[in-house]
């Protein structure tokens, strides 16, 4: 119906009807194509600007992985001179406390040698050895006194 009506009203235009009416689809067409162009022209902006933005933020994700690598780097090398501290604190304790043994040992030495006791009064008690199978201790007597010998010796 309404191709028909339009069809029947260009028939009965004149020429210069015809010619307004060309005229005024041009300029609606061409109206039409701008509008479209500008919303192309847009679009390629909009398009630009968010590759602009997307490959900035490519680098910053970049970036930032870089600086976890070093971060995690740092991390680990920090563990190992923990490690390596707290070895050598444990060696070094170590160390004073066979330091503080000595001192001991020395001091002791010392107290005696002042107070004049003579390594013949020092009594040390008899080691529990034990007795044979067969019931005879003599052996272990004989060990047990070359033990005491010793031991005074070393005073």
């Amino acid at each position: 119906g309404g191709e028909g009506s339009g069809a029947l009203q260009l028939a009965q235009m004149d020429n210069a009807g015809l010619m307004q009416h060309g005229r005024r689809l041009m300029a609606e067409t061409d109206a039409t194509v701008d509008r479209a162009q500008r919303v192309v022209n847009d679009t390629v902006a909009m398009g630009t600007s968010t590759l602009e933005a997307l490959q900035g933020q490519t680098a910053q994700m970049e970036h930032v992985i870089d600086e976890l690598d070093e971060v995690h780097f740092s991390m680990k090398t920090a563990k190992g001179l923990i490690m390596d501290l707290t070895r050598s604190l444990a060696t070094d304790k170590c160390i004073m406390c066979f330091m503080l043994l000595i001192t001991c040992g020395v001091a002791t030495i010392i107290a005696l040698e002042v107070a004049g006791v003579d390594s013949d009064e020092i009594n040390l008690p008899e080691p529990d050895i034990g007795q044979n199978d067969d019931g005879d201790d003599a052996g272990n007597n004989a060990a047990r006194r070359l033990l005491a010998r010793a031991a005074r010796s070393a005073w």
